[in-house]
């Protein structure tokens, strides 16, 4: 149903040399989808459809309307499914290792946990595996405040893993 009435509207704009949102708008798109009006006081039921856009484009707006219902109902589309990324079991370990120690840390330090240690650092730090605090601070993300006052306790935390 939608689909037929977009291609209404950029035919529409096409021949009116005017930007599709100008004709239609999406909001009246899905509106005019959703109540499935039949005629033009149908038409006029629907929020956005102004007696001039009933005027001008009432007929091929309910033709759009007439012409999907009469197609076959189609299925609907099959999301793509990818494949998890396998995690090596050594990265998960550490990825636990981390929210433990987050999870103890966050109220000594008086910092959220996801303002200490958010999980994407998390997942980045747990990948690298860095042993100390030059390759700690080399992980994409991890900015030197954080090696510099939780450094030591983020890397007994990965060797603990």
């Amino acid at each position: 149903m939608l689909r037929e009435l977009y291609e209404l509207r950029e035919r529409l704009a096409r021949d009116a040399d005017r930007p599709p949102f100008k004709i239609l708008s999406e909001e009246i798109l899905v509106r005019l989808a959703r109540l499935l009006p039949a005629d033009r006081t149908g038409l006029a039921g629907v929020p956005g459809c102004t007696p001039r856009v009933i005027e001008r484009w009432g007929e091929p707006i309910l033709a759009a309307i007439a012409r999907a219902l009469a197609l076959p109902p189609e299925a609907p589309p099959v999301p793509e499914q990818r494949p998890r990324p396998s995690v090596p079991a050594e990265v998960r370990r550490r990825v636990e290792a981390l929210r433990r120690w987050r999870s103890g840390a966050s109220p000594r330090t008086g910092l959220e946990p996801g303002v200490l240690l958010p999980n994407r650092l998390i997942g980045a730090i747990a990948a690298a595996g860095p042993r100390d605090r030059a390759h700690l601070g080399r992980v994409d993300g991890v900015r030197r405040w954080r090696v510099d006052a939780l450094g030591d306790e983020i890397l007994a935390a990965i060797a603990s893993a």
